[in-house]
Order: structure tokens, then C-alpha cells, then sequence
């Protein structure tokens, strides 16, 4: 799933893009004397820069671009100037509108403003799945464990029944093999998820004999 936010950056517009969104956007950001019944724009109170301030800065943009097209280094040290000014006001006001809609995708889609998608955050992994304990061989457990969303990486920890010594292997991958055990002996084996927190969600421990 993705949230639908609105664009508020600009540098990698071409100035004549840059202009039919300010163009675009300023049309449908409704002034405080549009009439009631406007349902194609939106009208935000106490908006800031106001109307038609920004109308300012996109008409000096505009005129700057077409001087830097015909002449040369000063011209384009001014157009730099007004682009930086009108891109400033076009990102007040996109951070304005998005609190205005508080979520609203209707609002949103009626700014005039580009769209935006950011990812949804990946949730908790919750308690490890799929957690396996093998003797594979002699002196030698295997433990496995569901690879998930979430997890950053992932703790196997096992001590010898009744003894509080706990043998842990961290590692970026959901398997790994403890070996050297003493063979005949009760393990008591466990794995976390280690979230992007550092937070550890355990599953339930397995009590396995070894080979």
C-alpha cells in the first residue's frame, strides 16, 4: 500500500515544467472571492504566501526565463534567483494543503500539485514463524527460521537443559548451525527477530535431544 502525498520538490523540473505547475497550481487555488459553489480547486484560509504574491513570483520567473533564453550569464543568475523563489512558495504552500486535507485524497488530487508516493512503513514482524530445530549430525543442531518483513536480523540462542550458560549466534541470515554439543544431551533452543529498533520478539523455545 502506499500513501499519497504531494510533490515538494522541483529541482529536477525543467523550468518550462516548472512553469505549467505553477500555472496549474495557482489556478486551482481558489481566492477568498471565488464563488461558493467552485468545486474543481481548493480554498485554504489564511494561506500563505498569499495569492497573489505567488502570482508575482511566477510571473518574474516566467519573464526571467524568456531573458535568460535571449541573452546570457547575468539573466541566468536572475532566473536562478526567481526559480528558487517561486519553487520556496510552491512548497509552502503544498505543506499548507496537506495539512488542510488532513488525508483527504480528493483535496489533495484538486491543489494542482504533482503526486507523490511514499512507502508505507514496514510494520513489526511480530513472533518469529517457522522456527526449526534439526540434529543433522552428531554434536550438531541446525535451527531455522522464517525469513520476514521486519526483521533486521536474527538471534538463535541454546543452552544445555538445566545450565544457564546460553550459547547465542546473531547473523543477517534466518539459519545456523551450533556444533560441537555434547550428543545425548536436552538443548534448549530459541530465536528472536531483531527489529530496525534493536527490539527482540522470541518464539516459543524448543527443547531438543541431540545426536
Amino acid at each position: 500500500m502506499k500513501i499519497l502525498l504531494l510533490k515538494k520538490t522541483f529541482k529536477s523540473y525543467s523550468d518550462l515544467k516548472l512553469i505549467a505547475l505553477a500555472q496549474n497550481v495557482l489556478n486551482s487555488f481558489l481566492q477568498p472571492t471565488a464563488e461558493k459553489n467552485e468545486i474543481d480547486g481548493v480554498f485554504i484560509p489564511n494561506l500563505k504566501p498569499t495569492h497573489s504574491e505567488v502570482e508575482s513570483l511566477y510571473n518574474a520567473f516566467n519573464t526571467a526565463v524568456v531573458d535568460y533564453m535571449n541573452k546570457g550569464k547575468v539573466e541566468k543568475v536572475v532566473r536562478d534567483v526567481k526559480r528558487l523563489e517561486l519553487e520556496n512558495a510552491l512548497k509552502l504552500w503544498a505543506l499548507q494543503a496537506e495539512v488542510f486535507a488532513n488525508g483527504d485524497m480528493e483535496i489533495l488530487a484538486n491543489t494542482g500539485f504533482d503526486m507523490n508516493k511514499t512507502p508505507t512503513p514496514i510494520p513489526e514482524p511480530g513472533v518469529p514463524v517457522g522456527f526449526m530445530v534439526v540434529s543433522t549430525n552428531v554434536g550438531e543442531l541446525t535451527l531455522t527460521v522464517k525469513n520476514v518483513k521486519g526483521a533486521k536480523a536474527f538471534q538463535f540462542e541454546l543452552n544445555m537443559q538445566n545450565d544457564p550458560n546460553i550459547m547465542i549466534c546473531t547473523q543477517g541470515t534466518a539459519k545456523c548451525v551450533m556444533r560441537n554439543l555434547q550428543s545425548g544431551m536436552h538443548y534448549v533452543c530459541k530465536v528472536a527477530y531483531i527489529t530496525k529498533n534493536d527490539t527482540k520478539i522470541y518464539a516459543p523455545a524448543q527443547t531438543v535431544v541431540v545426536s
